[in-house]
């Protein structure tokens, strides 16, 4: 015998889990859910030096996964953007940004924002 989503539903009593409105991860919370996970995962960064080391990474892959509340600016889209593409592909340091990047970013405050994809 199948049984559909909704049939589940209807049996189910456990916690709610949602898609992130973001990311689209299925987590118990939706939006809220993920973000408490970035919250956990970036207070572990703070709290043991071994996370510490991938810091940057984290918060830049996040924030590019969730646009709407933390690419809001030109100037924060560039900085995640071009701080992930030179953590990945100039193998620069994962743990803090690029003072480079950062001084260009500053020089250029009237970048438009790009429409996320």
């Amino acid at each position: 015998m199948r049984v559909s989503g909704p049939e589940i539903a209807r049996h189910y009593n456990g916690p709610m889990i949602e898609a992130c409105s973001g990311c689209g991860l299925l987590v118990e919370g939706g939006a809220s859910g993920c973000q408490r996970i970035f919250e956990e995962l970036t207070a572990r960064d703070f709290s043991n030096v071994l996370y510490g080391r991938v810091h940057r990474l984290l918060v830049d892959t996040y924030c590019l996964q969730h646009p709407d509340a933390f690419c809001a600016s030109a100037k924060s889209m560039a900085a995640h953007l071009t701080g992930l593409a030179w953590t990945l592909e100039r193998e620069g340091s994962p743990a803090r940004g690029s003072e480079t990047l950062r001084r260009w970013i500053e020089a250029h405050p009237g970048l438009p924002r790009p429409t996320p994809p």
